[in-house]
């Protein structure tokens, strides 16, 4: 069973430092694209909005 913890634990630690990784790229690219950040306009919410149903067009 020590062998088994031992590599479970190596794994948890692994996984997180991978995590990590990917949040300091997400804060990154996020800080220098903001691409779907941007407001949409009035006409551009109302034609997303009628065309799944939402909202006043249930």
């Amino acid at each position: 069973m020590g062998l088994n913890l031992k590599k479970y634990i190596e794994q948890l630690l692994m996984d997180e430092a991978n995590e990590m990784e990917d949040a300091e790229l997400y804060r990154y690219l996020a800080s220098t694209r903001p691409e779907g950040k941007e407001m949409v306009c009035e006409s551009e919410k109302d034609d997303f909005m009628r065309r799944n149903g939402i909202g006043q067009y249930r």
